[in-house]
């Protein structure tokens, strides 16, 4: 059985979800919860899977009730939502009987012990009521979320955690867990499928590619900004490639497209069919993330596979997938000053270019699928003991 609320084509937690069912697959009658079908043949030519062959019982979920408290009281009625998703896991596990749970979706309170995958280790956030309301009603209000998310966390805490067998997607990951929690877990790198190795780099052309999602945790005015930066610093002939897909509101992306007007040097590339992604960034050299504190950066290790030499913020783990201080920045500067540097250096240019790809490949479905096959095997044994 694997819990995984939002399954779909894109995202990070969505491709550790598609192998892991590949990996449950093998030996199992797999039965996947979630709150829509999926479509398995986009799935598989997004993350290179095979589910369509076979695909899994799909049992969908949440239930209306949960997910009309969630909508119209967000903060405290997270609580009920859960309290109410708990309620059907436990009927599901009764009816089904499956041998393993696993959630690839954080934190979760399954019905019995299991496996959870963590992307990020959450942190309660805090829904401020209106401002037009009442001393009263505003105090009430907060007083109530604050009640709710101590109970969730306490959860979380006391069952979530001891209860299941815990992993998490990079080493940074794992330090907020256990700094938060005190719960160990083991660091299971997401199953990242290579892209084609690219042309050679004299052949590739002075491009920086954005990759992933367009939304506002992604910083993309940061990115703009820093290759405007390179540019004026002396990077002429530098561009900036936008390539991904809009998961933002129309007054987001407004914001974004006013702050990218009359820059010729940008181009976007929206949808881009995996083969086309390939071509692009294995003709371009350089790749950029923004993003404060993401989790792991599937982008990231995409990237290197073609062997782009990718600048990211330093913090969160792509500091980990990098691993090298000459591409890491912590402001728009210092990230204009590292794609100078490179730039300047045909020597520091081969060096991480050529390390690139390797690295990447460390990141690999086969690896990944080897660790989490042992992992399912090791509790089913605890199980039958």
């Amino acid at each position: 059985m694997l819990y995984h609320p939002i399954f779909s084509d894109f995202g990070g937690g969505e491709m550790v979800a598609a192998w892991t069912l590949q990996v449950l697959q093998e030996s199992h009658d797999t039965v996947l919860w979630c709150d829509q079908q999926p479509d398995f043949q986009r799935v598989d030519a997004r993350y290179g899977t095979s589910l369509a062959e076979r695909p899994p019982t799909v049992v969908l979920g949440l239930s209306r009730r949960a997910k009309l408290i969630q909508r119209i009281w967000p903060g405290p009625g997270l609580l009920l939502q859960n309290a109410l998703l708990i309620g059907d896991l436990i009927r599901l596990d009764k009816s089904l009987k499956p041998s393993i749970w696993v959630s690839t979706f954080n934190e979760t309170l399954l019905p019995r012990p299991g496996i959870q995958y963590i992307h990020f280790s959450t942190t309660p956030q805090n829904k401020y009521a209106p401002k037009e309301w009442s001393w009263l009603r505003r105090n009430l209000w907060q007083s109530a979320q604050k009640l709710s998310w101590w109970i969730g966390s306490g959860l979380n805490r006391s069952v979530a955690a001891p209860m299941h067998r815990c992993i998490t997607n990079s080493a940074w990951t794992a330090n907020s867990l256990l700094e938060r929690t005190g719960q160990d877990s083991l660091v299971v790198h997401p199953p990242v499928p290579p892209f084609a190795p690219g042309r050679p780099w004299a052949e590739r052309e002075d491009r920086v590619i954005f990759l992933g999602r367009w939304n506002p945790t992604k910083r993309m005015e940061v990115a703009v900004d820093i290759v405007a930066q390179a540019r004026e610093n002396g990077a002429k002939n530098l561009r900036l490639a936008f390539v991904g897909f809009w998961d933002a509101e129309d007054c987001v992306r407004e914001q974004v497209l006013r702050h990218c007007a009359g820059r010729h040097w940008i181009e976007w590339h929206e949808n881009l069919p995996r083969d086309e992604l390939q071509e692009l960034a294995g003709n371009s050299r350089y790749g950029l993330h923004a993003m404060l504190d993401e989790h792991f950066g599937i982008a990231i290790a995409e990237m290197m596979t073609a062997g782009c030499i990718v600048f990211s913020h330093n913090s969160g783990g792509p500091a980990y997938i990098l691993g090298d201080d000459r591409q890491l920045y912590r402001d728009v500067d210092e990230g204009a000053k590292r794609i100078g540097d490179v730039i300047a250096s045909p020597a520091l240019q081969s060096e991480l270019h050529e390390k690139a790809r390797p690295r990447g490949r460390h990141y690999s479905p086969s690896a990944f699928c080897d660790t989490m096959r042992a992992e399912i095997e090791a509790i089913e044994d605890a199980e039958r003991k």
